[in-house]
């Protein structure tokens, strides 16, 4: 991260990891997320009223690797890119701790988003993944060619958490992401990724980005990682997003 992200982290009061989920684990949850520039966060932060920021072992902050799977004409990618109902999201994720979950995301009707995952060692059979999420899918009524998914992203990124706890609420801060598919890979680290994680209400961070001129937008790592290192592949519901992203490269 940059001096500048390190300092408005610094100056916010510390909350632990346990403290966190206590207040607002949100599994289940309205996400809104913001494309902002760096240099930007310390002002929108400080505006915010009663923020902490989760500090592990005395980080700030810390590494995320995540691998997502699809099917072979890219199911996942083009159900969340067309808006379908039933859409999912299957990935593994690793912590810089060490720890590792396969994880299983979809979105209900209403537009919740729900998240289900279980301990990932990186050997672990093949069809006992199968198994796992195939129950978490068909309980949640979305079909999907569970045999069939392999290997289609990996994305690296450095995250910030902020509480709101007095809104039961949690916002994360992404930096410095890096995208790699099988044919490609870029870097898109001029924007932070802001997502406020909570429930149908906005929270005091939404409207202090609202007031600075920040909107939520169509965004998805997957997504935009996809779109930008496969050739070919339509851009989908992400392709103002990705010429934001891209064409800040240049800028």
């Amino acid at each position: 991260m940059t001096a500048v992200d390190l300092e408005w982290s610094a100056a916010l009061p510390a909350i632990g990891l346990d403290e966190l989920n206590t207040f607002a684990e949100r599994l289940i949850r309205v996400d809104r997320k913001y494309l902002v520039r760096a240099d930007d966060i310390p002002e929108i932060i400080a505006s915010v009223p009663g923020p902490s920021v989760l500090d592990v072992a005395g980080a700030r902050s810390t590494q995320y690797v995540s691998t997502y799977f699809d099917t072979p004409d890219f199911e996942s990618y083009h159900r969340a890119g067309r808006c379908r109902r039933r859409r999912y999201k299957v990935r593994t994720r690793r912590y810089e701790s060490g720890d590792e979950f396969l994880e299983v995301k979809w979105k209900d009707g209403r537009g919740m988003t729900h998240k289900v995952r279980r301990p990932w060692c990186g050997t672990e059979p093949a069809e006992e993944a199968h198994s796992f999420i195939s129950q978490v899918l068909a309980g949640a009524g979305v079909l999907c060619r569970v045999e069939e998914l392999r290997p289609s992203l990996r994305t690296s990124y450095r995250r910030s958490t902020v509480l709101m706890a007095e809104e039961n609420a949690r916002a994360t801060i992404d930096f410095n992401l890096v995208c790699e598919s099988p044919t490609g890979h870029v870097i898109l680290d001029r924007f932070a990724i802001i997502e406020t994680k909570a429930g149908a209400r906005l929270t005091s961070l939404d409207r202090q980005l609202h007031r600075h001129g920040h909107r939520a937008l169509k965004m998805s790592k997957y997504g935009v990682g996809m779109a930008a290192t496969v050739p070919g592949l339509p851009p989908e519901k992400w392709s103002r997003t990705l010429r934001q992203l891209i064409g800040s490269k240049n800028s």
